[in-house]
């Protein structure tokens, strides 16, 4: 569809302020999310050993590359969500802990994840009560990929377990991967927002359904009182794992600064208390 505007009025402007024409147009293809992208990224996917492969040595399930962890806490969840000690690990490669499991056909159930957080939502043996936890990686899968020298020794692994950052990990082996998640014109060195960041926006909003991924307050037909938050607060960055959905009361509790009108606060809080929340 051929849209027409009259620009008479804005060329007038710019010729009093002596601004000089430019030629303009939107190459950029916008390419949408793919279903699998937003699982991944957020609530992650349930899958089986047998339906992981490895490339480059780390682990990808439908040639996305993802960590593996067990969500299931049922054995001390109450002690899992306290001390991180009593936490299972996760797993970045088919390690000799995974390997035996194979062995001795002791098959659990895996979610394959590509979070950036480094936070993983586990549960006890109602899964709909879980809550979201740092878990930390698996000291041999550290060994067997040698992820910054961990195989050099016990304490070069531990100190590379203590400093693992997830962003950092999968940026390392994005070159090995065909299927990364969409950059939707994400330009991670960019500190303006993008030419397509009200398209950008809408499409993730829809894609989660407008709710509110921290209170999970459904703005289905409240659309403007969502936000898309940028985790590494680089406006320019639109990788959809660095998107997150907000009302406007917990993204303006992100920054710490933004304003919200006092009317917007009513309407929110209102639809709170209407959604038990």
């Amino acid at each position: 569809m051929k849209l027409s505007f009259d620009f008479s009025e804005l060329k007038i402007i710019a010729e009093k302020i002596g601004a000089d024409a430019s030629d303009f147009q939107l190459d950029d293809v916008i390419k949408p999310f793919e279903p699998i992208e937003i699982e991944l990224a957020t609530t992650g996917i349930e899958v089986d050993l047998d339906e992981v492969e490895l490339i480059d040595g780390v682990f990808a399930y439908k040639g996305y590359h993802v960590v593996l962890y067990i969500a299931d806490h049922s054995f001390n969840i109450e002690e899992a969500i306290e001390y991180r000690s009593k936490r299972r690990k996760f797993h970045i490669t088919d390690c000799c802990t995974l390997q035996e499991k194979k062995r001795d056909n002791t098959y659990d159930r895996y979610v394959a994840t590509r979070k950036l957080d480094g936070l993983f939502k586990i549960h006890g043996s109602d899964k709909k009560e879980g809550q979201e936890v740092e878990l930390d990686v698996c000291m041999n899968c550290l060994k067997q990929t040698n992820y910054k020298d961990a195989s050099d020794s016990q304490r070069k692994r531990k100190q590379v377990k203590q400093e693992f950052n997830m962003q950092e990990f999968f940026a390392k082996y994005q070159s090995s991967f065909a299927k990364m998640p969409s950059g939707m014109g994400a330009d991670p060195n960019k500190t303006n927002y993008t030419e397509d960041w009200d398209h950008v926006s809408k499409q993730y909003r829809k894609s989660i359904n407008y709710r509110c991924e921290v209170c999970r307050l459904d703005l289905s037909n409240s659309h403007k009182l969502l936000q898309v938050h940028h985790k590494d607060s680089l406006k320019g960055n639109n990788n959809i794992n660095n998107l997150q959905a907000l009302c406007m009361l917990c993204h303006a509790k992100k920054h710490g600064h933004m304003h919200v009108l006092p009317k917007d606060k009513n309407k929110i809080e209102i639809l709170r208390k209407q959604q038990g929340l």
